[in-house]
């Protein structure tokens, strides 16, 4: 029995539609956006909640506990640090898995993974500038790029 292309390709596109109809419907967020209160950026003003939601309308937005899980997320494609240099230092072995694996990285404001920081019973600390996390993902270059007026 011949079977002709114009029908497997029916067959298989119905297949893929049907089965994959609810999997389409649920919202694919992929896009990670960590977020935490009493946090302010390094280098660069700290962008407001409201801009980032308008900006990232799809964007899950994930404080230092959660990032860790989000990230580890198969449909999480994008990290923006919105902080400047600033970055979660115990989310440090998360976020180098989720680069490893191709994940992409969006630093607004500031040299990447520069100014970890830490959370203590007192609130926020910033450490001092350091490349250690960087060299492991070899930055080694960072140009400025002016802001908008």
């Amino acid at each position: 029995m011949k079977t002709s292309w114009k029908l497997l390709f029916g067959i298989v596109f119905a297949d893929f539609f049907f089965s994959a109809g609810p999997l389409l419907a649920q919202e694919i967020n992929p896009v990670v956006v960590f977020r935490e209160a009493g946090l302010t950026a390094a280098d660069s003003p700290t962008p407001s909640q409201e801009q980032l939601q308008r900006l990232l309308p799809w964007a899950r937005f994930a404080s230092a506990a959660q990032l860790g899980a989000l990230l580890g997320d198969p449909t999480s494609r994008l990290l923006v640090l919105p902080y400047g240099s600033s970055f979660p230092e115990e989310d440090w072995p998360a976020i180098y898995s989720f680069l490893q694996r191709g994940g992409n990285l969006l630093v607004l404001g500031g040299r990447p993974f520069t100014r970890a920081v830490f959370h203590d019973a007192t609130g926020w600390h910033r450490r001092d500038y350091g490349v250690r996390f960087i060299r492991r993902l070899a930055i080694d270059q960072y140009q400025t790029t002016p802001g908008s007026e």
